[in-house]
């Protein structure tokens, strides 16, 4: 084999990954509630004891204030399918999981 087939197989089948990441209902499902979560940004939130926060959207990262600390999206995507699947646990160990629950929990995230 050249390694030239060996490059076009490795492309489509990055390409057919890509294609099928893409049509995933669940994907595509947590990309909207992704955008949401970045329409909300600089809202005030609640942790479950309490503690108030607001956040910066980025890209691919909150950053939660007081504190600075950044939350990566994929944090929300584990968290959030963990929710898809009934399990009102959080997957643990996941940094930033209270500001995590306290946006997705949140009533306005559906209604935004």
């Amino acid at each position: 084999m050249r390694s030239s087939d060996s490059g076009q197989r490795s492309s489509f089948r990055l390409r057919l990954v890509r294609v099928r990441i893409q049509s995933d209902p669940a994907v595509m499902e947590f990309r909207s509630i992704w955008e949401q979560v970045g329409s909300m940004e600089g809202r005030a939130f609640s942790t479950g004891r309490g503690d108030s926060f607001t956040y910066r959207y980025r890209k691919t990262y909150i950053v939660v204030s007081p504190g600075e600390q950044s939350i990566p999206r994929t944090n929300f995507e584990k968290v959030w399918r963990f929710r898809q699947q009934n399990d009102s646990r959080a997957p643990t160990p996941v940094q930033g999981v209270k500001f995590i629950e306290a946006i997705l929990w949140d009533p306005r995230l559906m209604g935004s």
